[in-house]
């Protein structure tokens, strides 16, 4: 384990893991925390090149690691390190970034918890789907040992008030998504596909895993292929592979409204995508409960955002007026929806334009570490 920073730590901030977008989540809800002078700690599994950035931003990190493969095991090794070297340095106070996924290995970890009265905070980035997840969450909430939980919309945060008895409007608040994504990391690359005049360019974007619909949206795409418009489909293989997508495409004729890019996009490419489109399409699922980064990004954009009607980006879209929603996982009402945003592309955009300026204010990054920050620091 390695440590940087001298300064006495009145507080843990951890996560399991620094993949994908939580390392870059992590570092602005820590930039808050250095900036505000208050003494704090990131204790995580980190690799050189986040330890370099950390030590450039002068954020204070101990590194933790495991040899573990297995998801579960190799998250309680984490937390159990963690929790020594809390007791160690006496330190009563954590905050766990990601709380979604270790519900698990904090009930086993109880005992620990209530002998030393460690105080915990956490964010919760979906509301709890699965059954356990419920009993475990409510079980710790009701022994006071989770003490407040920050959440990413007020859909999630109205539901979880409603549906546990021990939360409330003092001990759940929510902070919006913030767009991080950074703009000035750009690498000169652009898409190799150049943007075909008035067309309408639809944007899914993101890993291709089951929730996020993209077999929805094709088959949506095909009741409307008369109209004119290019679907770009850009995200890594997860559930759908990439023989898996240009099947679709064939069964469905489509190979002359889609472009494919499947692959790991950079940070740096993401932009060039998003500025190429003029709408953004979540053909997601029901069982997608949390806020969506395409959503953010999107809006952050000027971008007409598509969405389901349900969960916190059905929320979020009708609130703020972002765009249009579809019945969630109604193929023929998303087919009419995309139908009428082409056919209405400019007039929709003019109209949403006050909504789209209301909410870049929301998530813009500076208000979202001021939010965190005035969270905490009241809390512990």
């Amino acid at each position: 384990m390695t440590m940087v920073g001298n300064k006495r730590s009145k507080m843990i901030f951890f996560d399991t893991t620094n993949s994908g977008h939580h390392f870059l989540y992590n570092c602005n809800v820590l930039e808050g925390f250095d900036i505000s002078g208050e003494s704090y700690v990131y204790l995580s599994k980190l690799n050189k090149d986040q330890q370099r950035q950390l030590a450039l931003k002068k954020i204070t990190y101990k590194v933790l690691d495991t040899k573990s493969t297995n998801v579960r095991l190799h998250d309680l090794e984490l937390i159990i390190k963690m929790f020594f070297y809390m007791l160690k340095s006496r330190i009563k106070k954590v905050h766990f970034l990601y709380l979604d996924s270790i519900f698990p290995q904090l009930l086993i970890l109880l005992p620990i918890l209530l002998l030393f009265r460690l105080q915990v905070t956490g964010t919760l980035h979906w509301y709890p789907k699965q059954m356990y997840k419920i009993k475990i969450m409510n079980f710790m909430i009701n022994l006071g040992i989770i003490k407040n939980i920050i959440v990413h919309g007020e859909y999630t945060k109205d539901k979880l008030i409603k549906e546990f008895k021990g939360l409330n409007n003092d001990n759940v608040t929510s902070i919006q998504y913030p767009y991080i994504h950074n703009d000035n990391e750009k690498s000169g690359y652009e898409p190799p596909l150049q943007k075909l005049g008035s067309v309408p360019h639809i944007l899914l974007f993101g890993g291709l895993r089951h929730d996020k619909g993209l077999d929805i949206l094709l088959e949506a795409a095909s009741i409307i292929k008369e109209k004119q418009f290019i679907l770009l489909i850009i995200g890594k293989e997860e559930y759908f592979k990439q023989n898996d997508v240009r099947s679709y495409i064939d069964f469905y004729n489509l190979k002359d409204k889609v472009y494919l890019e499947i692959g790991y996009v950079p940070d740096e490419m993401v932009s060039s995508y998003f500025n190429m489109s003029d709408i953004v399409v979540l053909p997601y699922r029901k069982v997608f409960a949390g806020q969506s980064g395409p959503l953010t990004e999107g809006a952050a954009k000027s971008k007409v955002i598509i969405g389901p009607n349900h969960g916190e980006i059905g929320h979020t879209i009708s609130k703020y007026n972002l765009g249009l929603t579809f019945k969630t996982e109604n193929v023929n009402d998303l087919a009419q929806k995309l139908r009428y945003c082409i056919d209405h592309l400019e007039e929709i955009k003019t109209n949403i334009r006050p909504g789209l300026d209301n909410y870049q204010n929301l998530i813009k990054v500076s208000r979202f570490k001021k939010a965190y920050y005035s969270v905490l620091a009241n809390n512990h």
